[in-house]
C-alpha cells in the first residue's frame, strides 16, 4: 500500500472524506502503516530541520525523536503539530475551549481558510482531533 495512493485515490471513490478516513483507520493495519509513515516523515523534517526545533525540547533532540515522535503509542504535541504543518504544506486550526470564550489559533496565520486545514481541540497536555460534518 502507497501513503500518497491512499490520499489520491480519495476524490475517485466519490465519498465524504470523513467515511473515507474512518473506513480508512478502522482497518487496524493500513490505519498503523499510515501513522509510522506519517511519523517518520515529521520525524526525518525535524532531523533536517533540527536548528528550527531543538531549542524546544529537553536533553538530546535525537534521543527525544526516537521516544517521542517515532513511537507509535506516543501522542503528538505542538512540536510535531508544527513540523506536520510545514512538511505536508496543510494548516492547523487548534480550538482552545475558555469558561467564558473559545478561542481558535490557525497555523499558518495567512493560509486561506478554503485551504486544507486539520481542526484539533486542546485541552492542557493534550490534542484530539475535530471532525467536521
Amino acid at each position: 500500500m502507497e501513503f500518497y495512493h491512499c490520499f489520491n485515490s480519495l476524490q475517485a471513490k466519490g465519498v465524504s472524506v470523513r467515511d473515507y478516513l474512518d473506513n480508512l483507520f478502522s482497518d487496524k493495519e493500513k490505519g498503523n502503516y499510515l501513522i509510522y509513515f506519517i511519523r517518520f516523515c515529521i520525524a526525518a523534517f525535524l532531523k533536517e530541520n533540527s536548528f528550527l526545533y531543538e531549542v524546544y525540547v529537553d536533553g538530546a533532540f535525537e534521543n527525544w525523536i526516537t521516544n517521542e515522535v517515532e513511537a507509535i503509542d506516543h501522542e503528538a504535541d505542538q512540536i510535531q503539530i508544527m513540523a506536520c504543518v510545514n512538511f505536508f504544506d496543510i494548516g492547523v486550526k487548534i480550538e482552545y475551549l475558555h469558561p467564558y470564550k473559545n478561542e481558535v489559533m490557525k497555523f499558518p496565520e495567512d493560509k486561506p481558510d478554503d485551504q486544507i486545514f486539520i481542526t484539533v481541540l486542546f485541552t492542557p497536555g493534550h490534542y484530539d482531533l475535530l471532525y467536521s460534518s
